[in-house]
C-alpha cells in the first residue's frame, strides 16, 4: 500500500513539475521501503533521479540520507516504532541573514 502510495505521489510531483518535490518523495520512500520493495526497477529509477536532482541543487542532507540507505544504516524503523521526522522535517534552513 505504501509502495502504490509513493509511486502515485511522485507521478503527481512529475506532473506539476516538482522536481525536488519528487526527489524528496523519492528519498522518503528509499528510507521506509523494506529492501525488496526498493529493489523494483521503478523504485531504483525514481531514486537514481533523486539523486540526480539532489546533486545538482547541492542538498547535502537529502543525499547523506540517501547514502545512509544505500549503506544499510538509514532503512525503516524496527516494526511497531515511529520515525522521529521525516527527511524533511530534519533539514534546518540554517540562520537567516538579518
Amino acid at each position: 500500500e505504501a509502495l502504490a502510495g509513493f509511486r502515485e505521489a511522485l507521478k503527481g510531483y512529475r506532473g506539476l513539475g516538482l522536481a525536488f518535490d519528487e526527489a524528496a518523495a523519492a528519498v522518503d520512500m528509499a528510507t521506509l521501503l523494506n529492501a525488496p520493495e526498493r529493489e523494483a526497477p521503478d523504485v531504483v529509477a525514481a531514486i537514481d533521479s533523486a539523486r540526480e536532482t539532489l546533486t545538482r541543487l547541492g542538498a547535502r542532507p537529502f543525499l547523506d540520507q540517501l547514502d545512509r540507505v544505500a549503506t544499510g544504516t538509514g532503512n525503516s524503523p524496527a516494526p511497531g516504532t515511529r520515525r522521529a521526522a521525516t527527511v524533511r522535517e530534519s533539514v534546518s534552513p540554517g540562520p537567516r541573514p538579518e
